[in-house]
């Protein structure tokens, strides 16, 4: 069974929240990048439109009363401050008027009440014709720990208000979306004869060591039938992340039939029964697996579609999913698309990104690491670290600690030691793609167990701060931190966290030959360089000279008993591993192009 704790906070999205209490764990741009292929700003068929608004006229709309921090504007132009911050709203009708919340001044300037703001469009609309309806508006919307954003409905004259936070997935602090929010209402309101409809911004939080939000831009508010037939895909995942993880990278050795996960929405008036839904796998842009796999899903039901296909990615390459649904009434969302890299020795859950991840606090012990579950027996040899910009490696150096314990029940119950080596990070490591940090002997991961792997900073007598670069989203509960991250700063290991951090496993086997005698005379330099090395092969034995790239895949070989100066460059910049081997020897060193 899986080992998901939840404390901190309960929830992923409230963890993120919970990291950055007193100042910033995220630098405030980053480059987000989603596994997920399609289009968020695709129209729907929605079937016939009821009611819309585009805000044109502003005093069609009611402002609700001032007694909360901040208010709803109706303007032609964003605030000067939600651009910053935010950037500016492109929804289609902009230019005619928009609803906006700016909570960026009391992000900037606290101190921070609650804040419970509305924007409600004051006529009433008659639905009694119509039991099925959607909402759709388009938005443009930045998230910033506890703001919640919401759209709701009263079918009463606005005595009692009922509705459907959105945006409840959004990464704290991530980049600002500009999409189309699509919504089944027939619950809401469904055959009622005098609905009101608002958007509502709140922040149930007075405490200013939370902050304000940034805020939330609306625009072209629709609601209308659903068409006849209109299934759309949500989401494609690789792996099963409810009772195992899922991965960006894995090793040849760990691959198993891949698990295809599908969520789906029928967003139509119609059931979809017993339709086939087809998965074509790519290896490097060319098909290599297809099959289908038969959906039944009723009319306004959600559900994730789990299949174990009968391909194995166990060749080295990128894989790329994609999922297509039978033709109907909209075809913008019937496709979905997510991708992995199958590598030679990296085992990562990372997926791309460039933010600085750590906490502010500098003098206490922390950990960061991911959890990474074996399918297969296998020695690990080393472990691929990223670390990030803002990691202290003044006076030569910060020492941390790289380790590797067994999940015996779960991240806050029985941990077993596996092993750790200690590492310098330097200013070198800070540019480098990655550090390769290679353990001091190789280690056996059994399968069917769970490895927690991780970088510490120790608690220090002076101010020493460690960062790692990571990447938005975690689903499957993988990446873990130790610290006082629990209610009255409780200090343990805590899951749920909406990033994933670069630390990898690497099985690589030439990393535990020792450098044998025979080849002390060879060298490689300069390194770092900006492009050529010269590796020096002055004895008489004919060497292979292999270079492989960071994930363990081999991208140049020649053999030869002489000077040799090679180009890298031209395999871009990174760190490389030069292995020298003959017969009896081999010597291995990472080289690193700038």
């Amino acid at each position: 069974m899986k080992k998901i704790y939840l404390s901190l906070c309960a929830v992923a999205v409230g963890l993120g929240s919970f990291a950055q209490m007193t100042s910033p764990m995220f630098s405030i741009n980053e480059d987000k990048s989603t596994k997920i292929s399609k289009n968020p700003d695709a129209q729907k068929a929605l079937g016939i439109v009821v009611w819309e608004d585009d805000f044109s006229v502003a005093g069609d709309w009611t402002i609700g009363a001032a007694n909360t921090q901040g208010q709803w504007q109706i303007v032609t132009t964003t605030p000067a401050q939600v651009t910053q911050y935010m950037g500016a709203n492109t929804s289609t009708t902009a230019a005619n008027g928009f609803g906006v919340f700016n909570g960026v001044q009391y992000l900037l300037a606290p101190p921070v009440d609650p804040q419970n703001a509305t924007l409600t469009f004051t006529a009433a609309q008659d639905f009694s014709a119509y039991p099925n309806l959607r909402v759709s508006f388009e938005q443009r919307y930045r998230a910033f720990n506890t703001d919640e954003t919401w759209i709701e409905f009263s079918t009463d004259g606005g005595t009692i208000w009922t509705g459907i936070q959105v945006n409840t997935d959004a990464v704290t602090n991530a980049a600002a979306v500009q999409n189309t929010i699509d919504l089944d209402v027939s619950s809401y309101i469904g055959g009622e004869a005098s609905v009101l409809i608002r958007f509502r911004w709140a922040s149930p939080t007075g405490d200013d060591s939370f902050g304000s939000g940034y805020g939330w831009c609306v625009d072209d508010v629709k609601i209308a039938t659903p068409p006849d037939n209109d299934v759309q895909i949500e989401e494609v995942f690789i792996g099963d992340l409810i009772l195992d993880y899922n991965y960006s990278i894995v090793p040849t050795a760990q691959t198993a039939p891949m698990l295809v996960g599908i969520s789906l929405e029928n967003a139509g008036i119609n059931d979809m029964t017993a339709q086939p839904v087809n998965i074509v796998i790519k290896r490097d842009g060319a098909t290599v697996h297809t099959e289908d796999v038969t959906v039944t899903l009723n009319a306004g039901q959600m559900d994730t579609v789990w299949h174990t296909t009968t391909f194995t990615h166990s060749i080295v390459g990128d894989y790329e999913v994609e999922v297509s649904l039978p033709a109907d009434d909209d075809l913008a969302n019937n496709v979905g698309l997510n991708g992995i890299e199958t590598s030679q020795y990296v085992y990562a859950h990372d997926y791309g990104g460039t933010t600085a991840r750590g906490f502010p606090d500098d003098s206490v012990l922390v950990r960061i690491g991911n959890v990474y579950r074996m399918v297969n027996t296998q020695e690990a040899t080393a472990v691929n670290v990223k670390f990030a910009t803002g990691t202290t490696v003044s006076n030569g150096g910060q020492e941390v600690k790289i380790r590797i314990d067994e999940v015996v029940d779960n991240i806050q119950g029985t941990l077993n030691y596996v092993t750790e080596v200690f590492y310098v990070v330097t200013a070198q490591d800070l540019a480098a793609p990655f550090s390769l940090i290679e353990l001091d002997a190789p280690v056996t991961l059994e399968a069917g167990k769970d490895y927690l792997v991780y970088v510490e900073k120790s608690e220090a007598p002076i101010a020493v701060k460690m960062y790692v670069t990571g990447t938005a989203g975690d689903n499957d509960f993988a990446t873990a931190c130790y610290g006082p991250f629990g209610q009255a700063d409780a200090v343990n290991w805590f899951n749920g966290w909406p990033w994933s951090p670069y630390v990898r496993l690497n099985f690589d086997p030439s990393l535990e030959v020792e450098n044998v005698s025979l080849l002390d005379n060879v060298s490689v330099y300069p390194n770092p360089s900006t492009g050529n090395v010269t590796i020096t092969n002055d004895n008489a034995t004919e060497n292979t000279i292999s270079i492989f790239d960071i994930s363990g895949k081999l991208i140049a070989s020649k053999t030869s008993n002489q000077l040799e100066t090679l180009d890298l460059s031209k395999f871009g910049a990174g760190v490389y591993v030069v292995e020298i081997a003959n017969a009896t020897s081999k010597k291995t060193e990472r080289v690193v192009i700038n």
